[in-house]
This record gives C-alpha cells, structure tokens and sequence, in this order.
C-alpha cells in the first residue's frame, strides 16, 4: 500500500500543484489590465477619429469632383436649390433658364448621377414633393463623424424631417446661389469665382441635425432634397437659410458643438477636434483650423469679394 504524504519525512513531503491564483494576484492582474487599456483607450479612438475623418475628405472630395463634371457637362455649376420643396405650391419651382429649370430640386439631387448613385437619380421627378426619393441615405453624403443622425436620416421629428435623408456637407450658398440677391437657382460658373478657385469654399461640413434648444422634437437640420427653408443643404446663406433678417452671410464655423443643445443650423458645424473639412472650388480638400479668424472665414466663402486671404488661411 502506498504511503500517504503526510506521513512523510519533511524533506520526502510530495508538493500538490497549485490549481488556481490567489485573490491578490487575481487583483493584481485586474489592475495590469486595466491600466493597458486606459493607455490603449486613446489611442485607438485617436486612429478612429483619424480613419472618420479621411472618410469625410473622402467623401467632401467626391462633391468637389462631382461639381465639376456637372459643369464639364452643362458649362455651369448646379444651382444651389429650388425656392421650395412642393411641386404643387405656386413659386416652389426654379424659373431660372438652366438645366435644372422647372425643378424642385437642391444640389444634391444634381449631383447624384455623378457619386455613382444613377438608381437614386433614376427615381427623381419634379412631381415629387422634394424631387421625390427624399429618404434614400446616400452613403457619400453622410461624415462617419457626425453624431447626429439616425442612420442617414434627420433625427429630429419637427416638420416630419426625420423621414428625410439628411447630408454632413453644406453647398456654399455664395458659390452657388447669387449672394446679392439671395436668389438659390442661380448659375454660376467656373469663371464667376473672380477671387480664384484656390480661394474659395465650395462645401464645408454640417450636422445633419442641429439646434440648440435641447428639444429634440424642434430642432432642424440639413436635409439633401429639401429646398425648403431652414432645411435646406447649404451653408452661407445669412437669412435665406436661417430666416432671421439681416443675419450675416458666413459667421464662423463650430468645431464639435453638441448638436442639441449649441449648434447654430446657420453655421457649418464640424465634429472634428479643433477644426473642419472643406472642399475649394479647385477640386482640393483642406482641414481649417479653428485659430481661423472669422473675417478670413468669410473671405474663403464669398467668391468675388475681392480681399486678400489672411496669414491664418
């Protein structure tokens, strides 16, 4: 019979393996973990942050190049919108001699044949309130970074927008629109930008929802097909876009606002730290920083203005 262990020697004693860590190594352990991913935890947002926003140049990109095949196409850029959305409302419909005449459309709906959405564009009429398939989501119009949204779409249900399909990038109203006139269905082409092509905005960022009244039932929004005020998908346009008189024509953008509660649907909004992507009438996408003056600001989005770009551009 085999002599139990305890009546050993204790020098001869057989050592049992340990099955299991004690409760201060389990500690230990917990706490190595932890501090690994509070040091990870940065960094892996940094590089999402990073690969959002290369996605959102990517797509403002894609804008740019699509303007001009447009006027590659029709010798003029597309208007920025028509005066409203409904095609039975007298006054809704552009009158302005161009391709897009007779329309209710925005920018958006121009652009779609040339992001590679012709299925979408198929589908559009001027007997469609909005052109028609206003709740399509069109991946190349959504920043990855906006918080906003409800996958695509406006999330706020004020004015039943959040049926709508909403777009992350503002139309320059001043490049697209007459300024002067704040008409939204005028033509301008390449050679309307007199303060050169490098110096001028043609889209810039927004929140899809934005407000700053912290209801959400009553915020607004940029909506891609909504030539309806307040909503529509431009940027710059003082009063024709917010409805308040004698609003000035491009303040400054917002870098990160809480889209609920002080976001400014009169601005561009950007969800970037420290600054927001546009897109210049050049076909080139630049990152502006926030240290940007407003009066360079607003020199950048108005076309022919005539003044110099500050040291800060």
């Amino acid at each position: 019979m085999p002599m139990r262990s305890d009546l050993l020697p204790i020098g001869r004693r057989v050592r049992r393996a340990r099955t299991a860590f004690t409760l201060i190594e389990l500690l230990v352990v917990i706490a190595i973990i932890a501090i690994l991913i509070g040091l990870l935890l940065p960094a892996v947002q940094k590089v999402r942050e990073a690969a959002a926003r290369m996605s959102c140049q990517n797509n403002i990109k894609q804008l740019a190049l699509a303007t001009h095949n447009y006027h590659d196409a029709n010798q003029v850029f597309p208007y920025a919108s028509a005066y409203c959305a409904d095609p039975g409302l007298a006054g809704c419909m552009s009158t302005t001699s161009g391709p897009m005449q007779g329309t209710n459309y925005t920018i958006y709906h121009a652009l779609l044949a040339y992001v590679e959405q012709g299925n979408i564009y198929s589908l559009v009429s001027p007997a469609g309130y909005g052109g028609g398939p206003f709740d399509r989501t069109v991946k190349t119009f959504i920043c990855p970074s906006d918080p906003s949204h409800q996958n695509g779409k406006c999330s706020t249900p004020y004015g039943g927008a959040n049926a709508w399909a909403g777009t992350s990038y503002g139309a320059n109203f001043l490049a697209f629109g007459n300024g002067a006139t704040g008409s939204p269905d005028y033509y301008n082409k390449m050679t309307s930008f007199s303060d050169g092509t490098s110096n001028t905005m043609m889209f810039s960022e927004v929140f899809i929802t934005c407000g700053n009244s912290g209801d959400l039932s009553i915020l607004n929004g940029s909506l891609w097909a909504d030539a309806n005020g307040g909503w529509r998908p431009f940027v710059c346009a003082g009063p024709y876009k917010s409805g308040v008189a004698n609003w000035e024509s491009c303040l400054k953008f917002q870098s990160n606002p809480r889209w609920m509660n002080n976001c400014d649907s009169g601005r561009s909004q950007s969800a970037h730290t420290g600054g927001v992507n546009v897109a210049l009438a050049d076909g080139s996408v630049r990152f502006v920083n926030s240290s940007i003056t407003d009066i360079t600001w607003a020199n950048v989005a108005d076309p022919r203005d005539g003044n110099p770009l500050g040291s800060d551009w």
